[in-house]
């Protein structure tokens, strides 16, 4: 019976969006809304049209790529199966807490008001007045009751002018009493415009009037904490969640009502709902156990260790202990479950632990989400479509990149003679040339009146190698040009045998050189460029791979280029 009812609703959603199929393979099929839940309908309006192919292209990809790895088993191969599993757990974890912990913060009115207007926005103009202790910067002479009398006379004026303007004049108008009277700081600009505006984007009391507005109609006073509105709509359109999977609707509706919800009250609801939950459970843990644990941190650290995800866990387990750490729903847990844990959390949840309270908490931090995600299984959150759409787009950005890697890795290895090929034409075009360098013997002082005493006595006796044996110089590596600094520039600017005045270095030392040999450019064996070379063209088929990627997807499967309107 369940089965034919899941054929049922498969049916009647196939039947729904019939026509804003993508493409369909097997049980695969994808919608335009899955492409517009990637890019906004107003991004992608925006785009030229070789921007409009590239974006189709990498989607195609994408979704082509799934199905792909999907086919070829990348799924079930242990490392990619974890990290899924681990995701989908983790993304569980958030929406259970969004749905049994925020979501119930959320004023039904409120909800019914983002349901009701999420797929639409409007063209917005307003005319502000401030008054004394708004969030206005700036200050304003009149209080509160004295602003409101001043714009419900503004709007009087506006009408009255309205009245007597040419047709269709309104907006002009609007915009003109808006730079004379609005308190708007950004007016003398906007002349009152404030644009598109989705719902979730405004403060409350403001989308509610302006949403609720027919075009070409003035809003009486609206109070926000900045003052005074008045409201002009010229035109409504679709938002870009007009062209979302209409079943998710819900789900991004309450996602804009928690913008609303304080950061201080999610916390505390977020904290009273842990604690709930180690309180039904009985959460108990062994001190006994936890003062062991901390100890070994301890000591470690007091060895000069510094202690993280990694280091914690390879200190336990070279601890060994297998004593019983707490006791929750009537059963015992042992060490061996925290390090389990602590394993699969995310290095940035693993806080640095200074005290024993710090290992507690990071402890019950385990065990709650061990049973939110039960929770979440047991409330129907795991089969929830706002849920499955957010994992499945994980999953398939997780799989598109495997496939990508599995396709490089199954390169077979670049054959020599390629690598040959590409040193011989190289070689003719002028590639894989050392170029020419300059060998120099060098004096090296770290004071300025020591070197000058230097030059004075080489100026003096001619004898460089004097010089040179008398002060510990000596040769150095060849060089060349624009990689050994200010003495190789001076070095290339000399002939041979020629001695340089005296060159300061980076580091304030102070030299003078004398060129020994200059050596012309030469090729490089093939041997010291092979693996240069085996590189580039490991580079260049890896490239071609991604490049090429949804050119060959789209032929295999079929999936001719598809338009949007």
């Amino acid at each position: 019976m369940f089965k034919h009812l899941l054929y049922y609703i498969s049916f009647l959603l196939c039947f729904l969006f019939s026509k804003d199929i993508v493409f369909s393979f097997e049980e695969n099929t994808v919608y335009l809304h899955d492409f517009f839940q990637q890019i906004a309908f107003s991004e992608w309006e925006s785009l030229d049209s070789l921007k409009k192919k590239n974006f189709t292209d990498s989607f195609l990809s994408k979704e082509l790529s799934y199905i792909e790895a999907l086919s070829v088993g990348l799924d079930v191969v242990p490392q990619n199966f974890i990290k899924l599993q681990q995701r989908h757990d983790q993304l569980l974890i958030n929406n259970t807490y969004e749905e049994l912990v925020a979501y119930p913060l959320i004023k039904q009115d409120s909800f019914d008001l983002a349901k009701q207007n999420i797929k639409h926005q409007v063209l917005v103009y307003h005319l502000l007045v401030g008054y004394k202790g708004c969030s206005l910067s700036g200050s304003f002479e009149k209080n509160k009751q004295q602003a409101l009398d001043y714009i419900k006379q503004i709007k009087t004026d506006l009408s009255l002018s309205v009245q007597n303007s040419p047709k269709d004049s309104l907006f002009s108008v609007f915009s003109s009493f808006s730079k004379k009277y609005s308190d708007d700081p950004s007016v003398s600009n906007n002349g009152g415009f404030i644009g598109w505006v989705s719902w979730g984007r405004v403060m409350p009391s403001f989308q509610k009037a302006a949403f609720s507005l027919n075009p070409k109609t003035v809003s009486d006073p609206v109070l926000t904490p900045y003052g005074y509105h008045l409201i002009l709509i010229e035109k409504k359109k679709p938002s870009d969640y007009a062209y979302y999977n209409p079943l998710l609707l819900d789900g991004f509706s309450k996602k804009m009502c928690l913008q609303s919800l304080s950061f201080d009250s999610l916390r505390i609801k977020s904290q009273e709902f842990d604690s709930l939950l180690l309180q039904k459970g009985g959460f108990s843990v062994s001190h006994k156990t936890i003062n062991k644990l901390f100890s070994v941190i301890q000591k470690k650290e007091g060895e000069g260790l510094r202690g993280n995800k990694s280091s914690y866990l390879s200190w336990f387990k070279e601890e060994g202990l297998k004593d019983v750490l707490f006791v929750f729903n009537n059963k015992g847990f042992g060490v061996g479950w925290f390090l389990n844990s602590l394993k699969k959390a995310p290095p940035t949840r693993v806080p640095s632990i200074k005290k024993e309270k710090d290992l507690i908490s990071l402890l019950e931090s385990f065990v709650v989400q061990k049973e939110a995600l039960a929770l979440g299984k047991e409330k129907g959150v795991a089969v929830s479509s706002f849920f499955l759409e957010e994992f499945s787009k994980h999953k398939k950005n997780i799989l598109y990149n495997e496939y990508v890697s599995f396709l490089i890795n199954s390169l077979s290895e670049i054959d020599s003679s390629l690598v040959e090929k590409k040193y011989s034409k190289g070689l003719y075009r002028g590639d894989f040339i050392k170029p020419k360098s300059v060998v120099y013997s060098e004096i090296r002082k770290s004071s300025r009146k020591e070197i000058d005493d230097i030059y004075s006595q080489f100026l003096s006796s001619g004898d460089f190698d004097l010089i040179l044996k008398t002060f510990s110089g000596g040769i150095k590596p060849a060089v060349t040009l624009g990689r050994g600094g200010p003495l190789a520039t001076a070095a290339f600017s000399l002939k041979k045998g020629e001695v340089s005045s005296v060159v300061e270095n980076p580091n304030k030392t102070f030299s003078i050189v004398r060129v020994e040999e200059f050596i012309e450019p030469e090729p490089f064996t093939l041997q010291k460029v092979y693996s240069q070379i085996e590189r580039q063209l490991k580079k260049t088929q890896q490239d071609s791979i991604k490049n090429n990627l949804a050119f060959n997807l789209k032929n295999k499967y079929g999936v001719g280029e598809f338009s949007v309107k």
